[in-house]
């Protein structure tokens, strides 16, 4: 041996002992004679180096023999195969572990290192005993990632035993979408000493994944994990976070609907509102393409009278006019039989309908009829051509209201153009017929009345306008008045003959007509009396048209601010010269009153409600609004609850008539409840 190699393996920390060997003719081994060991070797053995030189193979292993080691079928088993021998031993007779390695060096010759591992089995033990008494997952790899040790705790939190997972890999438990970050984690803790914390699922035995947070550290040549299981906690923030979103979007919703809503309160013309009111719609949902069609009074053809497109997307509604309905008999069967068009591909439509919408590029489309009376008389749609599109149930719900809203401010518009059609015609008769026509209200009170009542009973409209219906019966026809009006009102009678008081004392009489309607959308009271001319108004001529366009309107009203008051929104109308604000039940049960409580309300009500930190706010974005920096007024603020809590809510609204000076005159807008 070179004196080089015996300087180097005098100082190892290991023993090493070189020997020749013997064998006999069937090549067993027979002996063997020491030609080298080391001091560290010497002093495991406990022999000197001329002492080993004279020991046989059972006296050299003899204090380990009653270990029953067959070092002899060892030393043969290599010097025979050639192949090295690595093991770890534990010897009872001396109470000590030992790596062993044995390797072939020449047909004759073969070298053994032994080194003392008692300490570091001692430590390992004590460490995997802690491990397997924590409360925590535990685990230890190698650098490869393989399992060489897990804790107890792996079968009640991931259903793991070590026998089942021993030699697999870590990251094959890990969630295959945290994988990549894992690694990260995994190699930055190989690559020092600092120990690594990192977040992610890993697999139970039943195919379900666990939250675990781990802390990773290198201590050689081994990675050392402990993790908890934070399940409940990353569930819990998850759901906290899906409800913060839901709220939020939920209030977004409010916003809209009530912006919507609030549009078709401005004095604008409504040619106006409605691209105004599709184009809040189209950029909230982040569409391609808003619009609305229109049906011919027979049905038989549709229109695209209202469009908005976002930006780059081509316009349609010049194209789209009286389009033929056989032309598209689909459209009208998917409407009866499921209540709407909803398609995510329209590839899957039918090929009639196909065939409109694929020259407009409409990849999704989404469709809600138009209803009035029970008969579809148009339709909203919603398109997205660049990507398929699948709706939300919260959007869907969102379209289909404010469809609703969109069908009762057009049947609104239909019959305020009615309207202002019959009036026409109805005042150029009403000022010319030579009958006596007064309207009042449910008061009694006179608000209307033709020039015939003027001429012939002496009185200025000023003056008339002042009265009740009353002040033109003389005193002494007064009850039998009262009592024809009944007689009338239970159907007893359609007309009376009762004369009316003129400005200078006398009696005009005259056979009269009463019956009950609707005028500017209140119950009023008509009475037409016959002075005999040639032209007579009965119940089926233009002013009962009139009244009966009045009514619609007032039930289209009624259908409108029920659909707002159905999303539990306070509504409030402020009059701002006179400081008077008139609210839905809604608004007062948000503050906790009952409908018949704060019966007059004002201004200086609002203002001692708002929470004194908030009116600075609240203060300064109506400033902004009225001043025409905001399209809305809107602020996030705390009222005063009846019982003396505040309620956050969001209250919203927008001018909806100016003063010719440009100031503004009237004010409407609703509160959502944020949180109680």
């Amino acid at each position: 041996m070179s004196e080089n190699k015996t300087h180097l393996l005098n100082h190892l920390p290991v023993g090493v002992i070189e020997f020749s060997l013997t064998h006999n003719s069937h090549h067993a081994l027979t002996d063997f004679k020491i030609i080298y060991s080391n001091p560290q070797f010497q002093k495991i053995s406990g022999h000197t180096e001329s002492e080993l030189n004279d020991l046989t193979m059972k006296d050299l292993f003899s204090p380990v023999n009653q270990d029953k080691f067959e070092w002899g079928e060892l030393l043969t088993t290599v010097s025979f195969s050639g192949e090295n021998q690595e093991f770890e031993k534990f010897f009872k007779s001396i109470h000590s572990w030992f790596s062993i390695a044995v390797s072939f060096i020449e047909t004759d010759r073969m070298l053994i290192t032994i080194m003392d591992i008692s300490l570091h089995k001692h430590r390992s033990s004590e460490q995997q005993a802690y491990l397997s008494l924590t409360d925590n997952i535990t685990a230890s790899t190698d650098y490869t990632g393989t399992f060489r040790f897990i804790n107890r705790r792996w079968a009640p939190v991931l259903g793991w035993t070590a026998g089942s997972i021993i030699h697999n890999n870590f990251l094959d438990f890990v969630h295959i979408e945290d994988r990549i970050s894992v690694k990260k984690a995994i190699e930055s803790a190989s690559a020092n000493s600092d120990a690594k914390t990192f977040l992610c699922r890993m697999k139970h035995k039943s195919g379900t994944f666990r939250w675990i947070e781990w802390r990773v550290k290198s201590v050689q040549f081994y990675l050392h994990y402990t993790g908890r299981d934070v399940t409940p906690i990353k569930t819990s923030r998850e759901l906290n976070t899906i409800q913060e979103k839901e709220l939020s979007l939920a209030i977004k919703r409010q916003e809209v609907l009530s912006e919507f809503s609030l549009e078709f309160t401005s004095d604008r013309d409504f040619s106006d509102k409605m691209p105004r009111a599709l184009a809040l719609v189209g950029n909230h949902l982040n569409l391609s393409r808003v619009y609305v069609f229109e049906d011919d009074e027979g049905g038989e053809t549709t229109s695209n009278t209202f469009e908005w497109c976002n930006t780059d997307i081509e316009p349609q509604m010049e194209t789209l006019q009286n389009v033929p309905y056989e032309l598209i008999p689909s459209y009208r069967k998917i409407l009866h039989e499921h209540g709407y068009i909803y398609s995510k591909n329209i590839d899957e439509l039918p090929v009639d309908l196909r065939n409109i919408l694929e020259p407009q590029g409409i990849k999704s489309i989404l469709i809600f009829p138009l209803v009035r009376n029970g008969q579809i008389v148009g339709f909203t749609g919603f398109d997205e051509c660049l990507y398929y599109r699948k709706w939300s149930k919260s959007e869907f719900e969102l379209i289909r209201t404010l469809t609703g809203i969109i069908t009762n401010v057009i049947t609104h518009n239909k019959h305020l153009k009615e309207l202002k059609k019959s009036e026409e015609n109805f005042r150029m008769m009403f000022e010319t017929i030579e009958d006596l026509l007064v309207i009042g209200n449910s008061k009694g009170d006179i608000i209307h009345c033709n020039s015939s009542v003027s001429s012939e009973l002496g009185y200025s409209f000023d003056e008339l306008m002042k009265m009740k219906t009353s002040d033109l019966i003389p005193d002494n026809w007064k009850d039998q008045y009262q009592i024809s009006m009944d007689e009338v009102f239970t159907g007893r009678r359609d007309h009376f003959v009762i004369p009316f008081l003129k400005s200078d004392g006398t009696q005009y009489s005259t056979k009269t007509q009463v019956w009950l309607g609707f005028w500017n959308g209140d119950i009023s009271i008509f009475q037409l009396s016959d002075t005999g001319s040639k032209i007579t108004i009965t119940k089926e001529t233009d002013v009962n048209r009139v009244i009966k366009i009045e009514h619609d309107l007032y039930i289209q009203d009624i259908k409108l601010k029920n659909i707002i008051e159905a999303s539990e929104a306070g509504t409030w109308e402020w009059n701002i010269k006179t400081g008077e604000i008139t609210v839905n039940k809604r608004w007062k049960e948000i503050i906790g009153f009952e409908e018949d409580e704060m019966k007059e309300i004002d201004i200086k009500t609002w203002l001692s409600l708002v929470h004194k930190e908030d009116l600075k706010k609240s203060n300064l974005n109506l400033k902004n609004h009225f001043d025409g920096k905001s399209k809305y007024y809107k602020c996030n603020c705390r009222i005063r609850h009846k019982d003396g809590h505040y309620i956050r809510v969001l209250n919203h609204g927008m001018v909806i008539s100016r003063n010719l000076d440009g100031t503004p005159s009237f004010m409407s807008g609703i509160n959502l409840v944020l949180s109680s």
